[in-house]
């Protein structure tokens, strides 16, 4: 949101963006780094440790029962 917000302020200054629009710019790049970091994070550590876990789980797909067949 704040990148659609900050574009299109900088799209309506015919004389460039101002101090605050650059300010927000800024700002907004800083937060994208972060949030990408932060998925990059998850994606090194959590991920892992979770495919682990649900790898190592066996999980019958097909379990045999018994029917009760009325014609015999």
């Amino acid at each position: 949101d704040r990148m659609r917000l900050i574009m299109g302020y900088l799209r309506s200054r015919p004389n460039g963006p101002t101090q605050t629009e650059q300010q927000l710019l800024s700002q907004a790049k800083a937060s994208a780094a972060e949030a990408k970091q932060s998925v990059l994070d998850f994606y090194s550590d959590d991920w892992v440790e979770f495919t682990q876990k649900v790898k190592s789980i066996d999980i019958p797909y097909f379990q045999t029962s018994e029917f009760q067949n009325d014609d015999q």
